[in-house]
């Protein structure tokens, strides 16, 4: 749900024939809540969670002053996903449980993000039913949480339940949801849980498919050359264990690729010293 931001300043046109009206002024900002926000905001994007945490709630309490409902979700919202950064699950839950029960007695819309954060907060506390139940609820959804909601299920599957094929299916599931959002490391990341599900449910030459094609998709998007690397390295081993020579083959492909930019530097490097 995009963030609440009030228009600045008052708006007035001046009549330029008789009888024309002026446009009414713009609704003023409170220059504190704006501010407690833009200051909330910039501490979460520097990572520093514990400050974030404090400013969203001063924020917060600043929309409770204004009874501003929608505000109130915002920054409900933004609250709980601070606290999850900081690692305080138990917080963030209650903070979600309060703002999507306000939203509600409200009669005003509980978005998707909101409730897939009290998810991701039963999860982390142990309770696998309450996250499934909500996750289940929310992975139709055609925007980002939907995709994000089938990663938790695939999560859920695999870590608590070990149910492996039914994680690999909602891993997949999860990376077609985040590929047609244009989210590609969010997809390479649910492409790998699908591989790991397919291994442990005695699927090596599936889950070296899978790996090859996190592995591949990381490299090529860029970004995560790390991952990419340990991805690949794991469909080679797999694919080794097999003898599918196919993969091997494209492992070895892409590795290459990787160096050549690496090789061409040390080239120029080499042709400098001659000089």
């Amino acid at each position: 749900m995009p963030l609440l931001l009030l228009a600045a300043g008052a708006i007035a046109l001046a009549a330029c024939g008789g009888g024309r009206r002026a446009v009414a002024p713009a609704e003023p900002v409170d220059a504190e809540l704006a501010s407690a926000r833009r200051a909330a905001a910039f501490a979460f994007a520097q990572g520093r969670h514990d400050q974030a945490a404090q400013l969203y709630r001063q924020a917060l309490e600043r929309a409770q002053a204004r009874d501003d409902g929608e505000a109130i979700g915002d920054l409900g919202y933004d609250l709980a996903v601070a606290q999850l950064r900081r690692g305080d699950a138990a917080p963030a839950l209650a903070t979600a449980g309060s703002t999507r029960a306000e939203l509600a007695r409200r009669r005003l819309p509980v978005f998707a993000e909101l409730v897939l954060v009290e998810a991701t907060a039963l999860y982390r506390l142990g309770d696998a039913g309450g996250a499934q139940e909500l996750a289940r609820d929310l992975a139709s959804d055609p925007g980002p949480a939907g995709a994000r909601a089938q990663f938790l299920l695939g999560l859920l599957a695999a870590g608590l339940r070990g149910d492996h094929p039914a994680a690999r299916r909602d891993f997949v599931a999860a990376s077609d949801l985040r590929r047609d959002a244009l989210d590609y490391p969010g997809m390479a990341r649910a492409l790998a849980g699908a591989a790991d599900a397919a291994a442990r449910s005695g699927d090596a030459r599936g889950a070296a498919d899978l790996y090859l094609r996190a592995g591949r998709s990381a490299l090529l998007a860029g970004g995560q050359a790390a991952a990419a690397g340990a991805w690949l390295a794991e469909a080679e081993r797999l694919a080794r264990g097999v003898g599918d020579r196919a993969i091997l083959d494209q492992v070895a492909a892409l590795r290459a690729r990787r160096l050549k930019p690496h090789s061409r530097h040390i080239a120029r490097l080499a042709v400098r010293a001659r000089g």
